[in-house]
């Protein structure tokens, strides 16, 4: 460790290189503006994975959201067979009718544990591992939705609000 860089500095370039994750920030582009500050700095960072960086596109700030952090824009591609979220309509889950007692009561029932979130996950599992068990908890949060947040069906050219 450096003697002007902290621990968190350390641990964080550690976790980048660990996991070969990519800056997707154009160097020199402010990200964060106030107005007593003699220009940007660029304090949000967007990162991605290798396997995705090629399909990402036109990474953008949008300089004026009304806050003092600026907008990240940018597209990501897929392939045709992922067209099918482009359809006319789609279900999602509608959370003002959750019931949320059930939703809870699935969630700790299906995963029968108490976590610490003190606990280093990084430093316990490969990347692989990490990535299976993210797709196990995905899955596991689904069913209990599933079983307890009714769906509506949207319109692809509804209000997203």
């Amino acid at each position: 460790m450096s003697p002007k860089r902290g621990v968190f500095l350390d641990e964080f370039i550690d976790i980048i290189n660990n996991k070969d994750l990519i800056l997707l920030n154009e160097p020199g582009v402010g990200t964060f503006f106030r107005r007593h500050m003699a220009r940007p700095t660029v304090i949000d960072l967007t990162f991605t994975s290798r396997g995705l960086s090629n399909k990402i596109e036109d990474w953008q700030v949008l300089p004026d959201l009304g806050s003092d952090h600026m907008g990240l824009l940018f597209t990501i591609t897929w392939s045709s067979t992922s067209s099918s979220l482009l359809s006319s309509s789609y279900e999602r889950f509608n959370i003002k009718q959750a019931d949320w007692e059930m939703f809870n009561k699935n969630l700790k029932t299906t995963f029968n544990v108490t976590y610490d979130f003190n606990y280093n996950i990084e430093n316990r599992y490969s990347t692989l591992e990490l990535d299976t068990i993210a797709k196990i908890f995905t899955e596991k949060i689904i069913e209990a939705a599933n079983s307890s947040i009714p769906k509506t069906t949207t319109s692809k050219f509804a209000k997203p609000w």
